[in-house]
């Protein structure tokens, strides 16, 4: 019993000997999802792969070696891996980032500054191309060449010796444009109506709203995250710099940003510029960042359906938070929207259709705040004009009055109208309906008009022009039923029959 006892103490005593030999490395928290826990194939090696969906490569880089303890995520043994700094206490470095409370990023940022400068990887993960690696802990790096617009890089990975499936750690950044579509005769589109297209008189002052929603792992970006708004607008439209105001999540800023409208290359217009959100509390991941301003439609507007006067943003934003210098590569796709104007082209003709100078002509438009027409313009008149254009016009009510009429002709009743245009949303707004309804004077023709194709097809495009014939015509004006003209006839009439009357009873009287 004696020398039993003996044995066992002394296996007792090698085992704790021979555990107290062996360095063991337990695995921090780690920003990877484990698939598998310890599923070492035959050849005790462990399969790092991608998901079916994943288009990024990843490059892993082994930081450190060893043994897998059975039955436990901690490896034995340690040693400096084929892509780790050679310099330093392998002891050292794991103390380090096994320190209680340390964030994924912190643990992180430890490993990076272990990969060796001129580090090659132990291989690459993309789509249907896994990597088998020996027990370990790796740095695995988002490697991708070229993302799409819109991407962005994944937070790096630290993992450990299980079988893994990469879930990448990044999140999308999303911009969008929209103009606010609004019919000033009309007191039921007074609400901002936000839109892909709108139509616009020029001279008006056109709203838009630029947005950028931010990407679910922003939290990763701990360097600093950078965004900019690029603005681009044609050459009818007129920045308003003073009209810009920024909002996160609805509640307005007025610092953290600059609007930048100098040393721009055409044709970029302006741009909103965040040198780091980070220093606006207020942002978070998913927070809506909104910019509104408004643009003067000008003299220099395409008068025409498509493309009418577009206005194109697209927003550029850091991308990889795994950048100290927190870069801003990240591009959203552009944008577009468009504003449409009309022309009204009138001919004056007599009433054998012959061309009838001499006239002239002021058009009113119904304001809605106060239901009454205002001038749009001087009267428009001159020598032997007979065509009369009005350019820069968009839906709503109007009235066109006959001011100057030719000599020797009756003078028309003024013309009301209503012209209503349809356009459409979507990544190329379009104008595919300009339809006029007249009210009162309907002795003008007036329509929308249409344009063939370049092709000649037998389809047709809408030309954004409103078009018609207004006819004169010559003599004297017979006065009005119950108009002066005839009671005047009917007043002497009346005397003389009376008078008539007296000097027949008079007569009657001398005679009795």
């Amino acid at each position: 019993m004696k020398s039993l006892r003996k044995i066992m103490a002394f296996l007792i005593a090698m085992t704790m000997v021979l555990g107290m030999s062996i360095s063991v490395f337990a695995a921090p928290a780690t920003s990877q999802t484990l698939d598998k826990d310890n599923a070492a194939d035959a050849e005790g090696k462990y399969t790092i792969s991608v998901k079916s969906d994943d288009t990024h490569t990843y490059t892993v880089y082994q930081i450190l070696t060893g043994t897998l303890i059975a039955g436990e995520s901690k490896l034995g043994n340690p040693a400096w891996g084929s892509d780790a700094k050679t310099e330093g206490n392998v002891q050292d470095f794991m103390d380090s980032i096994t320190v209680p409370g340390l964030s994924n990023a912190q643990i992180d940022d430890l490993v990076r500054a272990q990969l060796k400068t001129d580090a090659a990887g132990v291989g690459t993960v993309y789509k249907d191309h896994s990597l088998s690696v020996n027990p370990g802990y790796y740095l695995i790096k988002d490697t991708t060449a070229t993302l799409a617009k819109g991407d962005a890089y994944s937070l790096d990975i630290v993992a450990v010796f299980n079988d893994i499936t990469i879930t990448p750690k990044k999140g999308t950044t999303t911009s969008e444009k929209k103009v606010d579509d609004k019919n000033d005769s009309n007191t039921s589109e007074n609400a901002v109506e936000w839109k892909d297209s709108a139509d616009y008189d020029i001279g008006d002052d056109v709203p838009f709203r630029l947005t950028a929603t931010i990407a679910d792992d922003y939290a990763n970006y701990t360097k600093g995250y950078k965004l900019t708004f690029h603005d681009e607008q044609s050459a009818g439209l007129s920045f308003k710099a003073n009209t810009v105001e920024v909002f996160v999540d609805g509640a307005k800023i007025s610092d953290g940003y600059e609007v930048v409208t100098t040393g721009l290359t055409a044709p970029e217009t302006f741009q909103i510029k965040f040198a780091n959100l980070k220093k606006i509390a207020a942002v978070h991941a998913g927070s809506v960042i909104t910019v509104t301003y408004n643009s003067t439609l000008t003299g220099d507007a395409v008068v025409f359906g498509k493309p009418g006067n577009p206005n194109e943003s697209y927003v550029t934003y850091s991308n990889n938070p795994n950048d100290d210098q927190a870069g801003e590569n990240g591009e959203t796709k552009k944008d577009k929207v468009v504003v449409f104007t009309y022309k009204l082209d009138v001919d004056k003709i007599d009433g054998n259709n012959a061309a009838l100078p001499g006239a002239g002509f002021t058009l009113y438009k119904k304001d809605s705040t106060n239901n009454q027409y205002v001038a749009v313009g001087a009267e428009v008149k001159g020598g032997q004009m007979t065509n009369f254009l009005w350019k820069g016009i968009d839906d709503g009510d109007y009235k066109l009055v006959e001011s100057t009429t030719p000599a020797g002709y009756n003078t028309i009743d003024p013309i009301e109208f209503t012209v209503s245009a349809t356009h459409t949303d979507g990544d190329d707004p379009d104008l595919t309906a300009l339809d006029v309804t007249t009210g009162k004077g309907l002795a003008a023709s007036l329509t929308a008009g249409t344009i063939k194709k370049k092709d000649n097809s037998d389809k047709t495009t809408v030309s954004g022009e409103v078009f018609g014939e207004i006819i004169n015509t010559q003599g004297s004006t017979l006065p009005s039923t119950g108009g002066i003209g005839t009671t005047i006839f009917y007043v002497i009439g009346g005397i003389l029959v009376a008078g008539a009357a007296i000097i027949l009873i008079a007569k009657k009287r001398v005679n009795g």
